[in-house]
């Protein structure tokens, strides 16, 4: 019984003695890793406070990042649009004037529809038409004149052919006698002062037909310019009248278009001076869109421009195409042709609101606009690195802008970040540290 109690002691100090030994190894491995954890905590704030120090020392100036607005770099479509007010009216609208004075008859009223070619009006000018028939006749007397003369000159143009043929037989004549003279003069038929009286005969013949061809020729020429002169005459007469008749013609106002009338200028048996407005007719199958454009975006207007209008819950797209060359009011006057016909949908002065799309690029690269612009950064921007915290001075190439974001066509990529608040702190420092502080 009392070895069994030793054995049984000896047995529970031994466990006791391997518990206590565990217990010392597993206090010792915990000392130890967490030696090693706290060293390699000191060891990574040292790393990361060196790098800090070495970016303090390697920059010109630091700031903290609350302090300052980062845009990133992206790459996609910059659209710029500007917004105008704008009247629907038709495209053609004529004014029908009157040419020459006169007291009108009006034959439509406001709203009437008229054809083309369709009496608006008839004007009365009893002076025109008198006149007309005074020249008239001046020109029926002038062709009279012509024919009269064309055959006088018939008359002395056979007068003096005849006379010149008369001549040429003579001359003929003596031609002939002079070579029998002559052959009887040799045969001492007849004497030389036969024989000479036909020589001269001959001479005076020869004489007498060259004057009278010489004579018939001016003659033939000067009958050509009396003709072309009398025929000149009648033409100008002719002219004449051609004139007053097309003021006759348009004493009756016609409208040129398809259309409604507008407005009616002028009243019945009112007396109306030369290029009075006395009706407009204004096309319904037709519109266009004047709109008015603020003269701050004069510089943008770079013609076409695509359009968009308002109407109602429709849009209707077109194309700028005209701007006034003057600024009234503090604004410039644009005319927009529309894509599709409206007739029906509008009417005549109806306001609208117009879109115009004055820029609008694809594929660029560009940042949001900020204070960096307005900075003195001379084509330079400040790129940040977010891994060191360092920003750098770039030069880069500004392109294109819209109203919030702004192109960057050289000089950055894709995903870059830059600091768009105001960089003038910077005083044009190369390196900028950019604290968490």
């Amino acid at each position: 019984m009392d070895l069994m109690n030793i054995e049984l002691k000896d047995n529970i100090n031994n466990n006791m003695t391997q518990d206590n030994t565990e217990t010392i190894r597993s206090s010792k491995v915990k000392y130890y890793l967490a030696f090693v954890c706290s060293g390699l905590m000191i060891a990574t704030m040292y790393v990361l406070f060196s790098q800090f120090i070495l970016n303090w020392i390697s920059t010109d100036i630091s700031i903290s990042r609350n302090k300052l607005k980062l845009s990133t770099v992206q790459l996609g479509n910059i659209a710029k649009t500007i917004y105008a007010e704008g009247v629907i009216v038709a495209k053609e609208k004529p004014t029908i004037t009157n040419d020459v004075e006169g007291i009108i008859s009006i034959d439509v009223s406001v709203g009437d529809i008229v054809e083309v070619g369709q009496v608006i009006g008839v004007l009365e000018n009893a002076s025109l038409q008198n006149l007309l028939l005074q020249e008239k006749a001046v020109l029926e007397e002038k062709k009279l004149m012509f024919e009269q003369s064309k055959l006088a000159s018939e008359l002395q143009l056979l007068n003096a052919k005849a006379e010149n043929d008369k001549l040429l037989a003579m001359f003929e004549t003596a031609t002939r006698e002079f070579k029998r003279a002559s052959i009887a003069y040799k045969q001492q038929i007849i004497s030389k002062i036969n024989y000479e009286i036909a020589k001269d005969i001959l001479n005076a013949a020869k004489i007498a037909i060259e004057h009278s061809t010489a004579y018939l020729d001016s003659f033939i020429k000067k009958l050509e310019f009396d003709k072309k002169l009398l025929s000149k005459q009648v033409e100008r007469q002719e002219l004449k009248v051609r004139g007053l008749k097309i003021q006759e013609a348009s004493l009756t106002l016609v409208s040129p278009i398809r259309g409604e009338v507008g407005r009616v200028e002028a009243t019945n048996h009112q007396k109306l001076a030369s290029d009075s407005p006395v009706a407009t007719i204004v096309d319904l199958s037709s519109y266009i869109v004047e709109i008015n454009i603020p003269e701050n975006h004069s510089s943008e207007l770079n013609l076409p421009l695509t359009a968009e209008i308002e109407l109602g819950e429709k849009l209707i797209t077109g194309t700028l195409v005209s701007l006034s060359p003057e600024v009234v009011d503090g604004y410039i006057k644009g005319t927009v042709i529309l894509n599709e016909n409206i007739a029906g949908n509008a009417k005549q002065n109806h306001r609208v609101h117009v879109k115009l799309l004055v820029l609008n690029k694809n594929n660029v690269l560009y940042v949001e606009k900020g204070d960096f612009l307005t900075s003195n950064h001379q084509g330079h921007v400040y790129v940040s690195n977010l891994e060191n915290g360092v920003a750098t001075r770039r030069k880069v190439t500004f392109g294109d802008s819209s109203l919030t974001h702004i192109e960057i066509s050289k000089g950055v990529k894709v995903g870059e970040v830059l600091i768009t608040s105001s960089t003038d702190i910077f005083n044009n420092s190369n390196e900028v540290l950019i604290t968490d502080k």
